[in-house]
């Protein structure tokens, strides 16, 4: 049995139409107001509707510098946290056999001071790029140097899975920059 094609295209349409009649709302509609045909890619049944999803997204899209500075302020209020755990046993009891600030060898003193001070130019905002960078690589040496070499290579076992997350999420802000709520934005340094 052979089918021609184009018979077969001219019989949509009108399968098409008589579907319509039953089932006129929940059919989805191309702007143009025509129905979608069987050729449509699957996403195009998103873009129907008046546009409520395109509309949705860019509603939502308003608020990605908004987002990216939250992003920015909670990675480093948590980073500040690391640090001063290095160098003021606070809010624990510092990093294991250091005994505080005095018994810090230089490698962690260099990375507490980073991490305090980076993290608090990183929260205002104040050169997010280049500080974002230099503790991205802080991050990736951080890994590299004590949690790999450890127990295991999965990081959620070495305990460097943080150091990986705080790496990648500099470097990210590296790329995107400061987002909303920052001294840079205020001083246009973006």
């Amino acid at each position: 049995m052979n089918i021609d094609p184009v018979k077969l295209q001219s019989c949509l349409p009108r399968f098409r139409i008589s579907f319509l009649r039953r089932n006129h709302r929940t059919l989805p509609r191309r702007s143009s107001g025509t129905i979608f045909a069987l050729n449509d890619p699957p996403w195009s049944v998103f873009n129907g509707h008046n546009g409520k999803l395109e509309t949705a997204l860019k509603d939502v899209s308003k608020h990605a510098q908004t987002a990216l500075a939250v992003l920015r302020i909670v990675t480093a209020l948590l980073f500040i946290e690391h640090g001063t755990m290095k160098l003021f046993s606070f809010p624990s009891g510092g990093v294991a056999g250091t005994g505080g600030l005095g018994g810090l060898s230089p490698f962690m003193l260099t990375a507490g001071l980073l991490e305090v001070i980076g993290g608090l130019a990183i929260l205002v905002g104040v050169l997010t790029r280049p500080v974002a960078l230099l503790l991205s690589g802080q991050m990736a040496v951080a890994y590299w140097m004590i949690h790999f070499p450890g127990n295991s290579i999965f990081p959620v076992l070495n305990g460097g899975d943080a150091a990986i997350l705080f790496c990648f999420v500099f470097l990210y802000l590296v790329l995107a920059g400061p987002g909303a709520w920052s001294l840079d934005a205020k001083f246009k340094r973006i």
